[in-house]
């Protein structure tokens, strides 16, 4: 976290600080910029700018709806580190035994092609 400190701008801290009212820890700050580079939105609207230049974050100005993107991409993060609670519930089930694969078959007559 270091690094991220080291990234965002000493400009920006003062910034943020003045408009939400509270200091904010550079994994917050991170998770905020994530979930701004993941929205379509913005992603369509800089597509042209972010091939030309370096990115540019609209930070939101009001700080639930920043502490709301903050945690949905904890959460996000989760899924992707197996980390998360929602994945202890299997929605999908082995179609053999087990899931151990013994070996691999390929038929021509069943291959497809996209």
């Amino acid at each position: 976290m270091k690094a991220v400190k080291r990234l965002i701008s000493t400009k920006r801290l003062p910034y943020l600080l003045k408009i939400y009212g509270r200091e904010l820890t550079p994994e917050v700050i991170l998770s905020c910029i994530y979930a701004v580079f993941y929205s379509i939105i913005y992603r369509e609207k800089y597509t042209e700018l972010l091939k030309i230049d370096f990115s540019r974050v609209p930070f939101p100005k009001d700080y639930k709806v920043f502490s709301k993107m903050a945690a949905l991409v904890n959460e996000l993060k989760d899924l992707h580190l197996m980390q998360s609670g929602r994945l202890d519930k299997l929605v999908s089930k082995y179609g053999g035994e087990s899931d151990r694969i013994d070996m691999i078959v390929y038929r021509d007559s069943e291959r497809r092609f996209i």
